[in-house]
């Protein structure tokens, strides 16, 4: 396959480690990109105030986007009335499985383990086992 001696020209030009392009982007701009969805995330929770009949409210904004889904919904818009239903429907599905399986794992024996009762027993078992094997130099006081 014969060279393209127009090509050859264009790699002449460049000095070794000089990129091809480089008005392109930015370093450290896909990082960026990476940490979008914990941005979004941390705006959707974030409070706002808003003013509701009258009076101002605190409200995450994943909550004022909500109400306001609802309001056009319910005003005729037709996309947001059909994803509205569509978020409805899952999330009542969602709501039954999670119900289902508390049932099924009743039913077994498996009741919801206390994380708070089974973490002051492990942190006391290693107060008492560090109590065993640490032994504390002794004061003057005793």
């Amino acid at each position: 396959m014969p060279h393209c001696p127009k090509s050859q020209d264009i790699r002449a030009q460049r000095e070794p480690g000089q990129s091809g392009n480089p008005s392109g982007r930015p370093k450290g701009r896909s990082k960026d990109l990476d940490n979008f969805g914990d941005i979004l995330m941390k705006e959707f929770f974030k409070t706002v105030p808003v003013s509701l009949v009258g009076k101002t409210v605190n409200k995450t904004q994943g909550e004022v986007l909500a109400m306001q889904m609802m309001k056009k919904a319910i005003n005729g818009g037709t996309p947001e009335r059909r994803l509205l239903l569509q978020f409805i429907e899952q999330h009542e599905a969602r709501v039954a499985r999670l119900e289902e399986l508390k049932i099924k794992k009743a039913l077994e024996g498996l009741d919801e383990i206390d994380w708070d009762a089974e973490r002051e027993e492990v942190y006391q078992r290693l107060l008492k086992a560090t109590a065993e094997i640490v032994q504390l130099p002794a004061t003057d006081d005793q």
